[in-house]
């Protein structure tokens, strides 16, 4: 098997007494896409965090082929033009028009040039359905659409990595699809991807392992056929028939 993509060890993060990651370990594989699962408040959204260095860890280490970037002092743009991140809150710059939100980043941290990223900004908008939003402002957008711009501005800087944090969590039913569309098509391009989700039937179809935690800890890791069918954890188990009885409800 390959050098891993990203690797944690003994990863730990506190919040004054609040312990939120707890001793948490894995490898990840390049083009390996990881669904991580849970009730709210369980960890995941920190440890994405921690992942992108928005958040220094307490211990342990975050290993980016093989580098530990997570070293005090250790510079995290470099890191992060490799790992992208995008938010539950999609984040775009509201006075900035879709094409101005995506060239912002890579002219500033790349050093590009206008022209040079309007030409791979406008590619990446019509690969992903959006060309004839170019010159729109966010707030003109609906849901789904500010998603994938987001997405969008954050592929422009050509990372490696792209850790999605709760993407369709804010969105109205309808509008799900089209972003879980945007996440399958990346898995196709092989992008390694970690995402935080609550899409059980998502996760199910498209992840290569999926991850619950509970209370800050690394429960569990299992292909989702096992994971979702034949759980080793109790905890595990009282989760996902809980979840699964929700979503037939719905």
């Amino acid at each position: 098997m390959s050098m891993p993509k990203l690797s944690l060890r003994g990863v730990k993060k506190s919040f004054g007494p609040l312990e939120v990651c707890k001793n948490i370990s894995i490898d990840i594989q390049p083009s390996e896409l990881i669904c991580l699962i849970g009730g709210s408040g369980s960890g995941k959204s920190t440890l994405l965090r921690c992942i992108n260095l928005l958040d220094p860890i307490d211990d342990g280490e975050i290993l980016l082929d093989g580098v530990d970037i997570s070293l005090p002092g250790y510079d995290p743009n470099p890191v992060r033009r490799k790992i992208g991140m995008v938010f539950q809150s999609f984040n775009l710059f509201p006075h900035m028009t879709v094409l101005e939100n995506i060239k912002l980043a890579p002219m500033k941290v790349k050093g590009m040039s206008s022209a040079e990223i309007t030409s791979q900004a406008q590619e990446l908008l019509e690969r992903f359905g959006l060309s004839d939003k170019a010159d729109v402002y966010p707030d003109r957008l609906s849901g789904g659409q500010q998603q994938r711009a987001a997405i969008v501005r954050a592929l422009a800087m050509e990372p490696e990595i792209m850790l999605l944090d709760e993407v369709t969590s804010a969105l109205d039913p309808e509008l799900v699809g089209e972003v879980l569309d945007v996440i399958r098509q990346l898995k196709t391009q092989g992008m390694t991807l970690m995402l935080a989700t609550h899409e059980m039937s998502f996760a199910r179809e498209v992840a290569d392992r999926v991850c619950f935690l509970d209370d800050g800890k690394l429960l569990e890791i299992a292909p989702p056929e096992k994971m979702f069918t034949a759980p080793e954890h109790a905890r595990t188990r009282q989760f996902l028939q809980r979840v699964l009885h929700r979503e037939r409800l719905q």
